[in-house]
């Protein structure tokens, strides 16, 4: 039996319009950009083409140092650690990047949507005979 996808799609018009509805700015008129807007700006990027998006929120209980999001697509997994320009990985941080990279593991420190535009295009599409 095969599973069901039940992720939920968004169009480029919906993100675009989400994008401008999320943008703030500050008294003098400059666009204020904070770590959970580019989140959420990465984030749609990659559900729109197709990849399965997980957050995680640093919590009680929770792994010191663990990505923000983590990506599926095609077999592939990407760990994604979100920083604003001017964001630094904390010690927890980097050790947990460092941990997950000798265990193979494919990760990215992204401070905008543009660090993650490779991962768009989708896949070839196989198809069995």
């Amino acid at each position: 039996m095969a599973a069901r996808d039940k992720t939920e799609y968004i169009t480029v018009d919906e993100y675009k319009s989400i994008q401008q509805r999320r943008s703030k700015t500050s008294a003098q008129g400059k666009t204020k950009v904070t770590e959970g807007d580019i989140l959420r700006q990465i984030r749609d990027f990659l559900r729109i083409h197709g990849w399965k998006v997980v957050r995680f929120h640093q919590s009680l209980g929770s792994e010191r140092g663990i990505p923000d999001l983590c990506a599926i697509r095609g077999g592939q997994t990407v760990w994604i650690e979100v920083k604003t320009p001017n964001g630094r990985l904390s010690a927890h941080q980097k050790a947990w990047l460092q941990d997950l990279e000798e265990h193979g593991g494919w990760w990215i420190v992204a401070r905008s949507v543009e660090d993650v535009e490779h991962l768009g295009p989708s896949p070839p599409e196989v198809k069995f005979l």
